[in-house]
């Protein structure tokens, strides 16, 4: 998808900062090659030619951190974006809620502001700092590095609504904290993304998050205990990114500036070795087109894997364990790839948890232009949250929101004035026209033709993730 992030459909994390293992220092990659223009037709390579198959193995590996490279750069570089923050090491906070006039992002969430950076810790560690968060307010800062591990989590379930302040170091610090420092998530990489976002219940309450806001900092160490600063590395080149050349064998290109910035896992040294060494001989026509093949191939196997995310229950997709941290994701590469195409940067779904529905309870996929449904929550099936939840409305294949008369593009159980019934159940109606002036108030508006539908789990239950919680089926209303 030509779009900078899947930003909607992320998963928050749910385990400790840090790795499990102490990885190993990193060989230098091999000096960069110049990688030629279009190659000549050659031959075709035997299915089995292993040039091939180290290429699909290197494209798939690298897939989800040349997904992260060109979010990157889009936050650095992309002026005029709601993604941009423009420079390292500040943050750059939303200031209203995300609607339909976002089309940058896929399945942007109606209910936090985001605040967003990227962090370059190689002259010295970054110190997040955090307010007291009051009433009850859900916040999270999600921190990801390079290769679209989860390294660790400051926020309401991770560490709570009091005050910190917390390290985040890259793969060469190894001093002890200083005083005042609550707690230490340590990176594999020198550039890490740290994510923030903070609930909002309605428009009238974004003053109130925008004083929250005012109050996340970002220091580096050395300003935060008041000392001088170490030299300072010098500027980053982060390269251009096109996705033709990422789609071509200079992705190669891509996946060695990043590995230059990360200190590899012990496990990947010899794997990732064997993938650089291919822009050695990508001065061969035949090297080149067996090493497309299996970028192709690759593409492939990714697009297979991310239509086959998740069991479907009661029309809704169920999907659990695609993001975590470097221990829950070890080794799993196409997962991780297919991950990244599904929804760039999600989290673990101990922090938020998205069943997403396509098709009604016949199995027919939603189509407002075609009916009218309804959502019944029975008392005992509501979504079960120590945080909070709520469902948007996509218009698909855009997987946008969409303008209506009324301006809701999301409900939960936050929404004013919704009416349950006596029994303690919520029907909500699911339709391109009101529902009537009596069922307004429970009203999700459709689009006037295909549609999809996110439920957010904000720090779901244990027992809503033993089930998992499938949410009831979607039924007509005709």
């Amino acid at each position: 998808m030509n779009r900078w992030i899947a930003i909607g459909l992320v998963l928050f994390l749910g385990s400790g900062p840090g790795c499990s293992e102490q990885p190993q220092p990193a060989p230098e990659p091999p000096a960069q090659q110049p990688v030629s223009a279009e190659a000549p037709v050659v031959e075709a390579p035997d299915e089995d030619d292993p040039t091939r198959a180290t290429g699909e193995e290197a494209y798939v590996f690298a897939y989800p951190m040349l997904e992260h490279l060109r979010t990157v750069a889009g936050l650095l570089l992309a002026e005029g974006t709601p993604l941009y923050v423009g420079a390292f090491n500040v943050f750059g906070h939303d200031t209203a809620l995300l609607g339909p006039e976002v089309t940058e992002i896929v399945r942007p969430n109606n209910d936090t502001l985001y605040s967003k950076a990227v962090l370059d810790l190689r002259a010295e560690p970054m110190v997040l700092s955090v307010p007291a968060v009051p009433d009850g307010r859900y916040y999270s800062f999600q921190l990801i590095d390079l290769f679209t591990h989860n390294i660790g989590y400051v926020g309401t379930r991770a560490t709570g609504s009091q005050p910190g302040s917390y390290l985040i170091a890259g793969p060469h610090w190894f001093a002890e904290p200083p005083a005042g420092i609550d707690g230490v998530i340590r990176s594999e990489s020198s550039i890490v993304v740290a994510l923030g976002r903070t609930e909002v219940a309605g428009a009238a309450d974004i003053p109130a998050v925008e004083a929250l806001q005012a109050g996340y900092s970002l220091k580096p160490l050395s300003a935060f205990v008041g000392e001088p600063p170490p030299a300072a590395s010098p500027p980053y080149d982060i390269p251009v990114f096109s996705q033709e050349r990422a789609d071509s064998p200079a992705f190669l290109e891509y996946l060695a500036f990043l590995l230059n910035q990360a200190q590899l896992h012990y496990s990947e040294v010899e794997m990732t070795a064997r993938f650089l060494s291919l822009r050695n001989r990508l001065g061969d026509p035949a090297t080149r087109q067996a090493v497309q093949k299996g970028i192709d191939s690759g593409r492939e196997k990714i697009a297979a894997a991310a239509d086959q995310i998740g069991e479907q229950r009661n029309g809704w997709t169920i999907i659990t364990g695609l993001f975590g941290n470097r221990e829950a994701m070890q080794g799993k590469y196409l997962t991780r790839a297919a991950a990244a195409r599904f929804g760039l940067w999600g989290n673990d779904e101990a922090e938020a948890y998205y069943p997403t529905a396509n098709f009604d309870s016949e199995g027919e996929r939603l189509d407002g232009a075609k009916h009218r449904y309804e959502l019944r929550f029975p008392a005992d099936r509501m979504p079960d949250v120590d945080g909070f939840w709520s469902l948007t409305m996509y218009e698909l294949p855009s997987q946008l929101m969409v303008a209506n008369p009324i301006d809701r593009y999301s409900v939960g159980d936050r929404s004013e004035g919704l009416a349950y019934a006596v029994d303690g159940s919520l029907t909500l109606y699911l339709q391109a026209d009101s529902p009537g002036a009596d069922k307004e108030s429970n009203w999700l508006p459709a689009p006037n033709g295909p549609f999809s539908i996110t439920l957010r789990m904000y720090v779901p239950t244990a027992a809503a993730l033993a089930g998992p919680y499938a949410p009831p089926p979607i039924t007509l209303l005709e």
